[in-house]
């Protein structure tokens, strides 16, 4: 199996790429540090792979329901039927739980993390490129280095 350490820093154009994006978290980053949230997903992994051969890029977020505004809905629909027309993406849905007076993001999290190990367990890449600002993701990243 080859290595996934983070030692060496020589890219190879060999190496299979996947990019896993928490997009929940990825739109609120650049909606506050752009002002916009519009990305082609295709070209923005393709940069990432750095030239290296991009395997498959997994998109996770949650289905959007609002009362206050329909729209939210047919927006987002809209958004993942370009999603599913995009070369390379698998989209990868969580749900919306009730946690008091508070809805919660169910699923998101554990898909990426699972999707994550497994494809490495299965040597599906070299290079894994997780785009979130998530610290909970530390523990299935730790994992993937102790594959090897």
């Amino acid at each position: 199996m080859p290595s996934k350490s983070s030692k060496s820093s020589e890219l190879h154009e060999n190496d299979r790429v996947m990019v896993f994006i928490d997009g929940s978290n990825l739109y609120h980053v650049l909606s506050q540090a752009c002002g916009r949230h519009d990305l082609q997903f295709d070209k923005f992994a393709m940069k990432l792979a750095n030239g290296r051969k991009l395997q498959r890029i997994y998109y996770y977020n949650i289905r959007q329901e609002s009362d206050s505004n329909p729209n939210v809905g047919v927006e987002q629909a809209k958004f993942l039927e370009s999603m599913y027309d995009t070369p390379y993406v698998e989209v990868r849905l969580g749900i919306w739980k009730q946690r008091g007076d508070i809805m919660v993001e169910k699923g998101v999290d554990v898909m990426l993390a699972t999707d994550l190990v497994t494809n490495a367990y299965n040597d599906h890449y070299d290079t894994a490129i997780v785009v979130s600002g998530d610290a909970d993701f530390y523990p299935a990243l730790q994992a993937v280095k102790d594959v090897g």
